[in-house]
């Protein structure tokens, strides 16, 4: 979330009334949770725009498909199942009727693979795609917040880093005709997310606190340092957290791996944390039902978000480029100053 939207989060927050039955404030969690007769919900609304998001629209069963995970995501960081779905299309009227129906396909398959049931929505046209969407689910379990971390808890990710900045850093490319418009150039500038259904069923039994990585992996980060502010969040940096596509798009552009760390767009992995005494039953758990997680790195002492790399430790600045205020030329080399600056300074 960049500074200006948070001012303006802050500003709603501010003028409107707040329900009771509401258990999270402000940026506490990736859903809002209510409790309606003795039972927690968790619902969620997100919109994205091809000018915004870099969602790729070059395969649209995975457009649709991308869609439907980022939003449910929401749902999975507090430890939901979800349940319902609304969304509102603006399609794209320069694509036919098989480009759409693709499109639906993908949307479908990612309800399904998350036992989520669309109950109805709207649709519009326009130059190109807009979408918006709401997921509902209940909460079967205490919801996981984004505070509660507490020095000694164990960060872990559910995936791989990178696959969002790999995919708008590919379309970049394409669009400079830095990269010839074949099929291994679409495969890396369309992936599909992974959903963490299952994953989340044994995270949230376990987790201290939880967030999708959907602003990126260190924005992320800056996120839960915000309201978990008495506490150091530390990502110890190795190769092989970022996928394999976004390491050879590196190669590609000529840009270090970090990049696919710093930027805002995210792969929508879960991050969370768990406590030493919760630790070697969950991954019992996990080898259990085979489920594989990534270290990131740990909570400590302190305040902050500190990287970690090759056995050395920067603690990094309270705030970085922000892409709503440049063009996405500029705040990629202004991204890549800063990475120069306070990792390789």
């Amino acid at each position: 979330m960049s500074k200006k939207e948070k001012e303006l989060v802050k500003f709603i927050s501010q003028t409107f009334k707040r329900h009771p039955a509401q258990l999270n404030d402000a940026y506490e969690a990736d859903s809002e949770i209510i409790n309606l007769g003795g039972i927690n919900y968790a619902i969620n609304i997100d919109s994205y725009s091809a000018e915004e998001d870099y969602f790729s629209d070059l395969v649209p069963a995975n457009l649709g498909f991308n869609l439907a995970i980022a939003t449910i995501s929401d749902l999975l960081a507090v430890g939901a199942d979800p349940q319902f779905y609304l969304h509102s299309m603006g399609l794209d009227r320069a694509k036919d009727e098989k480009y759409q129906q693709s499109f639906l396909q993908g949307i479908a398959e990612a309800l399904q693979k998350t036992n989520t049931y669309l109950l109805g929505g709207d649709t519009s046209t326009g130059n190109c795609w807009a979408y918006t969407a709401t997921a509902f689910g209940q909460c079967l379990t205490t919801p996981v917040l984004r505070k509660g971390a507490r020095p000694g808890d164990f960060l872990y990710s559910t995936g791989k880093l990178g696959t969002g900045n790999r995919q708008a850093l590919a379309l970049l490319l394409l669009r400079d005709k830095k990269l010839p418009l074949d099929n291994r150039s679409i495969a890396l500038a369309s992936p599909r997310f992974i959903s963490r259904y299952k994953e989340s069923t044994v995270i949230k039994k376990y987790a201290s606190f939880m967030i999708d990585s959907s602003d990126g992996a260190i924005n992320s980060l800056y996120n839960l340092s915000e309201v978990n502010p008495l506490v150091e969040f530390e990502l110890k940096f190795k190769e092989e957290l970022i996928e394999q596509e976004a390491q050879e798009i590196s190669k590609l552009a000529q840009m270090p791996l970090e990049i696919f760390l710093f930027s805002t767009l995210g792969e929508y992995e879960l991050f969370f944390g768990i406590p030493q005494n919760k630790n070697s039953d969950f991954l019992a758990n996990c080898k259990k039902e085979n489920i594989t997680i990534f270290p990131l790195g740990q909570i400590n002492n302190g305040s902050g978000i500190r990287f970690t790399k090759n056995n050395l430790s920067f603690q990094l600045p309270s705030s970085m480029p922000d892409p709503r205020d440049l063009t996405m030329e500029k705040y990629v080399s202004g991204l890549l100053a800063f990475i120069k600056e306070n990792i390789y300074g």
